[in-house]
């Protein structure tokens, strides 16, 4: 599972940097960072002064930076999704080290161990060791699963399966969401 980091990224003024606070409204990161996103997993996304965006620790430092091309905003259970220029997705640990190659054309975050791609504009799902535990025969599905469950859409018509592929809800509805 993920976990947060109680910092919240603040700006004094519209124009200026982003720092941030504790839960007792402290400054425990300095007014430094042009972009900076919330911390899951000990990090957040940051943008230096200088153009360079980078990862941070709950002190502000530089924990490495973004050299894979395009990141997600956060980590989620020590993975991000990162991809190439030209829009293949794949997964970097909190050390900034590929672990799943970037080979697909859309990559959501982990949750409940699993995350969703797609390959050939159809959606599955992959485990945290790169294997597909649902295979990519979907039109579209929730990026997450939650109780167990992910919406699946598979001819205009929204039902649910399981984390194993079984259908447990029929596709009967016109959309559905996560629970």
């Amino acid at each position: 599972r993920a976990f947060f980091v109680f910092r919240a990224p603040v700006k004094l003024t519209p124009n200026s940097n982003w720092g941030a606070i504790d839960t007792q409204g402290n400054l425990v990161i300095d007014f430094c960072w042009s972009e900076l996103s919330f911390f899951v997993d000990g990090l957040a996304r940051a943008k230096s002064s200088d153009g360079r965006h980078v990862f941070i620790d709950k002190y502000g430092n530089i924990s490495f930076y973004c050299t894979y091309g395009r990141y997600d905003d956060c980590f989620s259970e020590g993975m991000c999704a990162v991809a190439t220029q030209d829009w293949k997705w794949g997964y970097v640990d909190t050390h900034n080290k590929l672990v799943i190659p970037q080979m697909y054309e859309d990559a959501a975050s982990f949750n409940e161990g699993v995350a969703r791609i797609c390959v050939d504009d159809k959606y599955g799902y992959i485990n945290k060791r790169g294997e597909q535990i649902i295979p990519c025969q979907y039109d579209d599905m929730s990026n997450m699963c939650s109780e167990g469950l992910i919406a699946i859409c598979k001819n205009g018509k929204w039902g649910y399966i399981n984390i194993k592929g079984d259908e447990v809800i029929p596709c009967v509805y016109s959309y559905a969401k996560p629970f």
